[in-house]
């Protein structure tokens, strides 16, 4: 299954993407680890800690 940004670009596991974490209202860069059906699982790329927790952002809302 092909998964798609806003613009109709095909996004993959590695790909770097801005989105808006739920906690904020900011854009935050990030990194997919992965993609199912209906979520991605993205590594935030501007903490300096790799070990922080993942967020996982569902793909039927914007702001991935």
């Amino acid at each position: 299954m092909n998964h798609y940004d806003f613009f109709g670009r095909e996004l993959m596991v590695g790909d770097r993407v801005a989105y808006i974490d739920s906690k904020y209202q900011e854009l935050r860069n990030g990194e997919i680890l992965k993609l199912n059906e209906k979520q991605a699982t993205i590594r935030n790329l501007d903490d300096d800690d790799l070990d922080a927790p993942r967020e996982r952002r569902d793909l039927r809302r914007p702001g991935i």
